[in-house]
């Protein structure tokens, strides 16, 4: 197996930090903007990790290693994956699968607002 790597920018949620401190793969953070996130996942890449997700707190998410920037289409077709694996595998729905994931890594809330 190959060494995995997660990139998120610096005001995302930080639950992806804490799967990465329990999994054990690498994980950055970055300035905003799927320009430094994409970056930083090429720049992974060349150093023979899989960085095989990257996403920002708009909602923007890069799964898998073919494009790195967020695209919708291929975040669907992820979810979607999830959403079949919880419910043939596992037994539950994605958020059923959401609260183990909290009850394993931690529940992070995030509060927006404009001043």
């Amino acid at each position: 197996g190959g060494r995995v790597a997660m990139v998120c920018s610096a005001v995302s949620s930080k639950m992806l930090r804490a799967v990465a401190e329990r999994e054990g793969f690498r994980f950055e953070e970055t300035l905003t903007g799927f320009k430094w996130i994409g970056r930083r996942m090429v720049e992974l890449r060349e150093e023979g990790y899989d960085a095989c997700f990257g996403y920002e707190e708009a909602i923007g998410f890069a799964c898998g290693s073919v494009i790195p920037d967020k695209d919708g289409i291929s975040a669907a077709c992820c979810l979607s994956e999830l959403a079949a694996h919880c419910y043939a595998t596992l037994g539950t729905s994605l958020s059923g699968h959401l609260a183990t994931l909290r009850s394993r890594y931690g529940s992070f809330g995030r509060r927006d607002g404009d001043f």
